[in-house]
């Protein structure tokens, strides 16, 4: 949120889900959102649609609409797994949608290997795609089909649009255990911004050691997780879901002790944003939920999947995947020391298909994405189709929503920087769109250039030059505003409303004339309590609390306690939550803060869960800005550390705020939205509630 002496780029959070948030009707708080079919992705039930053999450079059409449960047409890219088998040279695959053959490859191969990749292969207008044999002997060729992206330029977030496939990284050598920064926006067809993901093949070439290459988000930790798997002089592929980093790159690290040459070719693109669609995908940064060594993903028990055994593993609500609502997952599958050469078959479960989802030999690691169709329970059985015991890992990169998300209409709050702008027009323009919430920023309670010392008066957000009303001041615009807002003609029926008054902890701290004991009395006292009685609106008070702003965490936890002892308003804390982890239950705490003074600073997760809850059970809600959605994961984990016991109201955003951009760009819709995905990890759902913050 943007501090009282700083342009806006924090992440900014405020709070109010209470009962009087709640709508008249369930359609009164539906928002009219477009939900679109173009771009989403259909998980099948896996099916086998290709067996055949396939001679030295040789190529093979294979029309694949209509077949494996693939619909006749509005199709844009079909999902194949494809199995080299039997051949007779080293080699490789690559398919491509007709015409000129792309300088790429799809799966590798080494002579007499057994070997399974995932492809995402853009369909022809004649609803075929065309199969070449790189190699020098003959090949059997199989092909299950795990699902399909339906047809027409994606426009809502989450949907996919397919490409080439495309090279855009060619042997570059990375030394051992190196990372090699990619940058994929506006390389090979994806865009320079407005992506979120990719579909993409990393090969590694002529490996110097055996070991595994991890493909990660730039700016983010290197996850324990895997994206492809190498054994020492042998080249291998594998598909990867790669989120984008905030700069339009991804980190390739080889996990090596030797050097490795790396290939990519992009397949296509996912469009930025929190999915609302079913069929659209929620990239998330990878993270491991199975691992049979360690008994991850087994309930605690560690044990290798048996000879032709079969393990459940539970997708939903791990890894950052919701807990319902989810149709697929991205899931990369590795097999470990293998003790026979075989296959693991994953299904949703009930009678098990004739077809692999990854091949392997006997003690080689090999790995395969998978875009896994989930059970009703929103889980995957793993059959292991060998003579021996294999350990498995699995690595989540995303999921697939299984139908549309409702979601709020945004509407609109204000940082005050004029006491004009609080005026009964200006109340019956927002009462008219029906908000359960109404956030007015006022800005730091000062004694910096002060109207008196027993008087300091509120330094208005934005105002140029500042302006210091008295408490008295501004509670007479509020109350103008709020007349207008309950004005003939202007609130929509039955839609009760909160005004919540904000402050926040800028300003000067230090002196000790004026204290964080006395500002939470005077917000109570002199602002929330005496703004007069007006039906149909609740008051509350609310604070932009942030490690950036000026107080100390003892010092704002001291301002919630005194403004919570001296009424009985409602507090929305409206708060940032800064440098706090971002990937979906991180054991690690928030990172330091540099403040306005100069002083880096600490806030813990505890703290954070003290002034959103302890302080005031009940009286305390969450409404956190969301500008991306690494926000929206950072109040989960949060809530994760509170026990699950934050009360969430719904989101705030600052779209409308031109000073924010860029990082502001969520629209109210999104923000919302991306809160609730991330909240659905653990079971948890935000009210209602999607307001902008706005300068006027």
């Amino acid at each position: 949120m943007p501090k009282q002496v700083a342009a806006a780029a924090a992440a900014l959070l405020a709070a109010a889900a209470f009962v009087s948030f709640q709508t008249a009707s369930p359609q009164a708080a539906q928002a009219a959102v477009t939900h679109s079919s173009t771009g989403m992705y259909q998980a099948l039930a896996p099916a086998r649609i290709l067996n055949t053999t396939l001679g030295a450079h040789a190529t093979v059409g294979l029309h694949v609409l209509g077949t494996g449960g693939i619909p006749t047409s509005n199709v844009s890219a079909v999902a194949i797994a494809f199995q080299a088998y039997n051949s007779a040279a080293a080699g490789y695959i690559t398919a491509w949608p007709s015409g000129t053959r792309p300088g790429v490859s799809n799966l590798t191969f080494a002579a007499g290997q057994h070997i399974t990749n995932l492809a995402v292969v853009p369909v022809s207008t004649s609803g075929g795609i065309e199969l070449y044999n790189g190699s020098s002997g003959g090949v059997q060729l199989l092909g299950d089909v795990a699902g399909y992206f339906s047809g027409g330029a994606p426009v809502n977030p989450g949907g996919f649009a397919p490409l080439g496939p495309q090279r855009i990284l060619a042997g570059t050598t990375v030394g051992a255990h190196a990372t090699l920064s990619l940058a994929v926006a506006g390389a090979g067809g994806v865009p320079a911004s407005g992506a979120s993901a990719v579909v993409i093949n990393v090969m590694a070439y002529r490996p110097a050691a055996s070991g595994y290459v991890v493909a990660y988000p730039d700016g983010q930790s290197r996850p324990q997780a895997s994206s492809v798997t190498f054994v020492a002089g042998q080249s291998i592929a594998n598909l990867v879901v790669a989120p984008l980093g905030a700069d339009g790159k991804i980190q390739l690290y080889n996990g090596s002790n030797g050097v490795v040459q790396m290939y990519a070719d992009v397949a296509g693109y996912f469009i930025d944003g929190a999915p609302i669609d079913g069929g659209a995908l929620g990239a998330l940064s990878p993270q491991r939920i199975l691992n049979t060594t360690t008994g991850l993903g087994q309930g605690g028990h560690a044990a290798a999947v048996p000879a032709r055994g079969i393990i459940t593993l539970q997708v939903t609500g791990t890894g950052g995947v919701p807990t319902s609502a989810v149709a697929a997952a991205v899931v990369n599958l590795l097999a470990y020391q293998p003790g026979a050469s075989g296959y693991i078959t994953v299904w949703p479960g009930g009678t098990r298909p004739g077809v692999s989802s990854l091949t392997f030999q006997a003690g080689q690691q090999m790995s395969n994405l998978m875009l896994a169709r989930l059970s009703s329970t929103g889980s995957v059985s793993l059959y292991n189709g060998s003579n021996a015991t294999v350990q498995l890992f699995a690595d989540v990169f995303g999921y697939v929503l299984s139908g549309d998300t409702s979601v709020p209409n945004g509407t609109v709050s204000h940082y005050v920087n004029s006491l004009a702008a609080l005026s009964a027009t200006s109340g019956c323009n927002d009462a008219k769109t029906g908000p359960g919430l109404v956030l007015l920023q006022i800005g730091a309670q000062t004694i910096t250039a002060p109207r008196s010392m027993t008087d300091p008066g509120v330094a208005l957000v934005f105002s140029d030059p500042v302006s210091r009303p008295s408490y008295a001041q501004l509670v007479t615009a509020i109350n103008t505003y709020i007349g207008g807002f309950t004005g003939a003609g202007c609130q929509v029926g039955g839609v009760t409303t909160t005004i919540a008054i904000g402050t926040n902890n800028d300003g000067a701290f230090s002196p000790a004339t004026y204290t964080p004991q006395q500002r939470g009395a005077d917000w109570a006292n002199d602002v929330v309590d005496a703004v007069a009685s007006h039906a149909g609106i609740t008051i509350a008070g609310a604070n932009d609390i942030e490690a950036g702003f000026a107080s100390s965490e003892s010092q704002a936890e001291t301002w919630v306690t005194n403004f919570l002892s001296n009424t009985t308003a409602k507090l929305v804390y409206n708060g940032a939550a800064e440098n706090c982890p971002t990937i979906f239950n991180s054991a690690g705490d928030c990172g330091p803060v540099l403040d306005d003074n100069g002083v880096t600073k600490t806030w813990t997760r505890a703290n954070y869960v003290a002034l959103t809850y302890g302080l005031g059970p009940g009286r305390i809600q969450v409404l956190p800005q969301v500008y991306y959605d690494g926000q929206a994961m950072q109040w989960t984990n949060i809530d994760i550390t509170s026990d699950k016991r934050l009360s969430f109201a719904g989101s705030l955003t600052q779209a409308g705020d031109t000073n924010c951009q860029p990082g502001c760009g969520y629209s109210p819709e999104q923000g919302w939205a991306s809160l609730r995905n991330a909240l659905a990890a653990i079971g948890a759902m935000p009210g209602n509630v999607a307001t902008d913050l706005r300068i006027g």
